[in-house]
Order: structure tokens, then sequence, then C-alpha cells
């Protein structure tokens, strides 16, 4: 016998899986992305009261400073660090004028004479479109009246794969990716030169041809591909695609997306998962729940709202085995006497 509980809302499930995973260092998880995507989450749902700020502020930025001590640092994790920064005091005074500084100088070293930022700053080191996408994001962080420069839009422009409207990593000989094609239409869209695009058209028929289309593979149906190659659809693959439709065009099929998304909730721990075979594929991610939420919030979705669920419950099992047997025996006792 397993007893009916009433579930919480996916939203409750979701700020308790987000905040049991807050670490010693007053951040989330075991990555900086990890600490942004769980703020990212508490804030949208106005839950980040029960969090330190000063002390996860003062953490975050002893983990910029000793990246740069260490000369170990990355333009990825400093964006995840600043971003985070930001969603926790939204103020000019967050970062430091001498750390800022810093960072700026950084930046520079990265930034390519003909336009795009390398992943490193080493003087061999090539443009790419993911770093040139962080790079433009830090600056941004930084200073909210950032404008980016012309050259960086045209080294971005330059990089569509003029067959499929996909764009490159680069604006050599690479294939087009689906990521890469992400970071192009955010930087633009960040630059306000969407309309400058070539070719719109085709890249919204790229984008969905990442779309699983397969109405009884109901595992799968809904959800975009990360490559063309691939299997099973992602939460981020899922995200990237419909964000680019929503800033280029509109999001057709949104019902199959939106419920592909539910359905990698995962009810173990209240999180979000990606679903391969069926299965759940371990426990959750704090980076893919916020992958969802974002989906879920361009698709219309809403978590508050309860669900039912069955949930076994051994010691509630225990407890009614232990009075059904008291209440047998009582009735064999009775029985008993009556009889003698």
């Amino acid at each position: 016998m397993s007893p009916l509980v009433l579930g919480a809302t996916r939203r409750t499930y979701l700020i308790n899986y987000v905040s049991s995973q807050k670490n010693s260092n007053n951040g989330f998880g075991d990555f900086y992305e990890s600490t942004a995507s769980a703020l990212e989450i508490l804030n949208y749902f106005g839950s980040l009261g029960d969090i330190d700020s000063q002390m996860a502020q003062q953490y975050l930025r002893n983990e910029i400073n000793t990246m740069f001590e260490s000369n170990n640092l990355n333009v990825y994790d400093l964006y995840y660090l600043l971003r985070s920064i930001d969603i926790l005091n939204r103020s000019n005074t967050e970062v430091p004028n001498d750390l800022k500084a810093r960072i700026n100088l950084y930046l520079d070293d990265l930034n390519q004479t003909g336009g795009g930022f390398s992943p490193t700053n080493n003087t061999d080191s090539f443009p790419t479109m993911i770093s040139t996408y962080y790079a433009l994001e830090v600056y941004s962080t930084l200073d909210e009246n950032f404008q980016i420069p012309v050259i960086h839009k045209d080294w971005v422009k330059a990089c569509i794969d003029t067959v499929t409207g996909g764009y490159k990593g680069n604006n050599g000989q690479l294939p087009p990716s689906l990521m890469n094609t992400y970071c192009a239409v955010l930087i633009m869209n960040r630059a306000s030169a969407l309309n400058e695009l070539d070719n719109v058209s085709a890249t919204i028929t790229y984008v969905k041809s990442f779309f699983i289309n397969i109405i009884s593979d109901q595992d799968k149906y809904g959800g975009y591909l990360p490559d063309l190659t691939a299997e099973h659809a992602t939460l981020s693959s899922t995200y990237y695609s419909i964000k680019i439709l929503n800033l280029l065009s509109t999001i057709t099929n949104k019902n199959p997306t939106l419920n592909w998304v539910y359905g990698r909730q995962n009810f173990l721990d209240g999180g979000f998962s990606d679903i391969k075979g069926g299965l759940v594929q371990g426990s959750s991610s704090l980076i893919g729940s916020y992958f969802a939420v974002e989906s879920l919030l361009l698709l219309g979705g809403s978590l508050d709202y309860n669900i039912w669920m069955v949930e076994f419950n051994y010691i509630i099992l225990i407890i009614l085995i232990v009075v059904f047997a008291i209440i047998i025996a009582l009735a064999l006792f009775l029985w008993r006497r009556r009889k003698l």
C-alpha cells in the first residue's frame, strides 16, 4: 500500500533542490556556473533572502583575485563570478575599481585587432564565437552602458555559414554549430543589431532542424538536439534553440517543447535533469535547472501549480502494517473471548 501525498508546487520542489546545493564557500554546487545558475533561479522566484549576500560577494571577489594571482584566469569563469556578484548587488560598487581595471586589462589582451576575442591571452590564440560572447558579456556586466564596437559586430556577421544559415566558431572553414549560432545571435541582440544579420530566414530554418518531431516518442518529442548527429535532446540545447527563435521570429510547437521541459523535472530531488532512453541521467543539476526555468519563461509556462504524486514511504507503510496487525490481533482476541 502506498500512501497518496498531495505534492507541493513544482516551484517549491525546485527551490528546495537549489537551496540544498549550497556549499561551504557561500556558493552553490561545484562550478562557478552552478552558483550563477542557482542565484538566477532564486532571484527569479524572490528567494534570495536566506543567502548571506555580503559573505557570498566577498567569496566571489576573492575567487576572482585568486584567479589573477595564480594566473589561472579564463573568461568563462570570470563571467559567471561577475554575474553572481551582479545578482547579489546591483549597484555600481559591487566590484572595486582596482579589480575592474585588472579585468579590463585582461580583456584587452583577449581583444583581437581583426575583431572577436580569443579564449586565452596567448599571442598565438585565435578568436572564437563563444569566447567573444563571454568577453562582451563581462564588459556589459561591469558597465551597463557598454556599447559593442562595430569591429566585433562585423566579425560576428562574417562567421555565418552561407549554406546552412548557422554560425561558425570563427570565420575559418569550420562547420556551424547551435552553440555558436546562439552566441552570435545573442551578441547581435546585445548590440541592438539583429536587423543587421544576413539571411535570417536561413538561420531560423537551421535552428528548427534541431527540433525532434517524433510524436510517437514522447521521451524525445519537443526537445532540441545539441547537434544533428545526437540521439537525445538536452535542456541546454533546447534553451539555446528557443531563445534564438524567440529573438528572430516566433516559437512554433510551444506545447510539445513545454511538455518536454516539464518532463525533465526530477522528483527524486526536485531539480531538472536530462533524460536518455526514458531514464533520468543521475541527479539533477543546477545548470540544467536554470536552462529549464529560462525555457519555461520563454514558452509561457509556470511552476506555480500543485501536482499529485504517489510516494512510497516505508515509514508510513510500517506504521500502517503495525496498526493493521494490532487491529487484527484485537479482533481475534475479542472473538475468542466471545466464544468462551
